[in-house]
């Protein structure tokens, strides 16, 4: 059974948490509409060339999956994601900051 010290400092530590996150949901709708940034990128027509700067890997599946893929969140945001439909660098890793750029 843990100590009550232990508990308590649990407690602290939760409402720490959850402020940091919305804190991460609340951007300014400026930067989240920016270019370079992903909910930018979606609202542009198909086919039209776009670019992510400063986006962090956050899933990776390789070719010996039956679709190479890997999935890029905003560093200030972690709700909007977007899958990019390409085998995967061998060097990329989770939590990498990369730019991406395509059609």
């Amino acid at each position: 059974m843990p100590r009550p010290k232990s508990l308590l400092l649990l407690a602290m530590a939760f409402p720490i948490l959850t402020v940091g996150t919305t804190a991460a949901q609340a951007l300014p709708f400026q930067y989240r509409t920016r270019p370079g940034t992903i909910a930018h990128a979606l609202a542009q027509p198909d086919g039209t060339a776009v670019s992510l700067d400063t986006v962090l890997i956050a899933k990776i599946k390789s070719s010996r999956e039956p679709v190479a893929y890997f999935v890029v969140r905003e560093s200030a945001n972690a709700i909007d994601r977007i899958v990019i439909i390409t085998p995967p660098a061998y060097q990329l890793r989770l939590g990498m900051s990369v730019d991406v750029a395509g059609p």
